[in-house]
């Protein structure tokens, strides 16, 4: 049998010797209320164990309730992952193994890399009735060689309802058709990262992404796979963000896409990347391979727009200027357009008022031009928008 592991970094709660005689007869019954700080009563409680899993050797070093609460008659049966393998459910007996194929894929870090994944077991064997079905979580570790040789975790029994409750708790904070944050909590997310640009002094950018087309869409091919296309490519962009940062549904055919730590270059870096990830690959749907493009507006927190209200006013203004009206694809950028003067000679067209800058790269046109400029702004104050080149 494996040895019990002490977890330093935990507490160092098993194994250790000190505490008071009614302290340790507590701990041989883990519901037994305790002083202190102890985690195998706490892990009893909530149905939860932790392990230490050797790749390199196959061996699997559990807390010291992991027989008990697993249901299986003896820790010696899964002190392999050989071993726990036999009694995870056939139909999730890859979920475990793909989650160190995807270690093996990914970059080394010194915290490790992160997994959490859901299976059930059969604690009698295959041909049992019985079963649990877990949350596994925990990391992976590196050795000298680059190759993953460690794991440690935890396992926690989930029911049906804690299954209910993610689920409903998933409900309440994404949107139906795509999975990403609903409008509601897409606002909470604005107002927050407001609030902390404020405290932090750190800025932050809100871009507002439209779905190009989709009336032809529609009308072609119907409003199903005008989903289909929309939750594509909602996709599509989540893959391409960094972590941390946000994408929510904002309405049929927009997202908005919240960027910590980003000042103006990086936005418009974003959003090319945004754009490019979604042109460069068709939409596959039921009915074809769609192409599909998008239109960008964005603009930085909070130098551009310290209200939820200006943020998303201003977002749009900007997604405006860059729909689709040409054959080339346009990154614009004006003054914020919060009042405008009017009458006498500031009245004239903010286009005959300033110099045009047109540059040329990539097979994009990038055109800048300057608003008339109210007293009270700053050179910083400006919102962006991009646009696609119209899918043919």
């Amino acid at each position: 049998m494996a040895a019990v592991p002490k977890f330093p970094e935990l507490g160092g709660f098993s194994g250790s010797a000190r505490g008071s005689a009614t302290e340790q007869s507590a701990v041989s019954d883990p519901l037994t209320e305790s002083e202190g700080l102890d985690l195998v009563g706490v892990f009893s409680m909530v149905d939860e164990s932790a392990y230490v899993w050797d790749l390199v050797t196959d061996t699997i070093t559990w807390e010291t309730n992991a027989a008990s609460m697993l249901g299986v008659q003896s820790v010696d049966l899964i002190q392999t992952g050989a071993g726990f393998q036999t009694i995870v459910a056939p139909e999730h007996a890859s979920r475990r193994l793909e989650i160190v194929h995807a270690a093996e894929k990914a970059e080394s870090h010194a915290r490790g890399y992160p997994y959490r994944i859901q299976y059930a077991i059969r604690p009698g064997g295959y041909r049992s009735e019985a079963h649990l079905r877990l949350e596994d979580q925990g990391r992976i570790w590196d050795g000298k060689d680059g190759k993953p040789n460690r794991a440690r975790g935890t396992l926690r029994v989930i029911n049906e309802r804690y299954i209910e409750e993610q689920r409903v708790m998933f409900r309440s904070d994404s949107d139906e058709l795509t999975g990403q944050l609903n409008r509601i909590r897409l606002m909470e997310a604005i107002s927050t990262a407001i609030d902390r640009a404020a405290l932090t002094n750190q800025s932050c950018a809100f871009l507002i992404a439209a779905v190009n087309n989709m009336a032809v869409i529609n009308e072609t091919f119907g409003f199903d796979v005008g989903d289909e296309v929309i939750s594509a490519v909602a996709r599509k962009i989540k893959d391409k963000m960094r972590g941390g940062d946000v994408i929510g549904r904002f309405s049929s055919n927009k997202f908005g896409i919240l960027i910590q730590d980003c000042g103006p270059g990086a936005l418009r870096v974003a959003a090319e990347r945004f754009m490019k990830a979604v042109r460069d690959t068709n939409v596959k749907t039921s009915a074809n391979q769609i192409s599909a493009t998008i239109s960008i507006g964005g603009l930085v927190i909070p130098s551009q727009a310290d209200t939820v209200q200006q943020t998303l006013n201003f977002a749009l203004h900007a997604l405006e200027r860059a729909k689709p009206s040409a054959s080339t694809a346009s990154w614009l950028m004006s003054r914020r357009p919060a009042r405008r003067p009017t009458g006498g000679a500031t009245s004239q067209s903010p286009m005959k008022s300033s110099k045009r800058l047109m540059i040329t790269a990539c097979g994009l046109c990038f055109s800048r031009w300057s608003m008339p400029r109210p007293a009270a702004l700053t050179s910083t104050n400006a919102y962006c928008g991009w646009k696609n080149r119209t899918a043919a």
